[in-house]
């Protein structure tokens, strides 16, 4: 494939990813009325501590090399109003909002889901582990089953003129941007 062709697509990707990510950003920090809430008071679900006991690995996904893992369900978990069915799921989120892990269903059966990792503010080294950690508390994947996500780990708007529009990647995958 052309290389010229390939750092296109790649682009319009990564802006896509940042875009969807401005859009569910946004769209977080604008209040709406809403009637009560589930069990939780916390729209991101179980963020902290999180006892084995409550969670069950019972969302299959598909990894990179063909393999199907099970992770927690995170999708049978409270919501915001704006995640549903069609839309995304929150993996994991911030209260003081430094980032946000989002989770969207794989397109085909069979399909890889496609988690989007949003860092909000600086400093984003510590901003991407802090997410990182959250993710495998969540997930209960190992470091090498995040690695084969399909995943995009980027900053938020307006955040790094640096690494804006840049896939940061996980620190601890190969190929990962290298952050302070």
């Amino acid at each position: 494939m052309n290389k010229k062709l390939l750092l296109i697509i790649l682009s319009v990707f990564v802006l896509l990813c940042i875009a969807i990510g401005a859009y569910l950003y946004f769209s977080l920090r604008t209040p709406t009325p809403t009637g009560p809430q589930g069990n939780s008071p916390d729209p991101f679900g179980v963020t902290g501590n999180t006892s084995s006991t409550n969670i069950s690995r019972s969302l299959p996904l598909v990894l990179s090399d063909g393999t199907v893992v099970d992770s927690n369900d995170f999708t049978k978990e409270n919501q915001p109003d704006w995640a549903g069915p069609d839309s995304a799921y929150v993996v994991a989120g911030s209260e003081t909002e430094d980032y946000l892990i989002l989770y969207f269903r794989p397109d085909h059966e069979g399909g890889q889901a496609q988690f989007l990792v949003s860092v909000y503010k600086e400093p984003i080294g510590a901003n991407r582990r802090a997410a990182e950690m959250a993710l495998k508390e969540r997930s209960l994947l190992s470091e090498s089953e995040i690695c084969k996500l399909n995943a995009s780990v980027s900053t938020g708007p307006g955040v790094s003129d640096t690494y804006d529009g840049i896939n940061l990647g996980f620190s601890f995958c190969p190929g990962s941007v290298k952050l302070p």
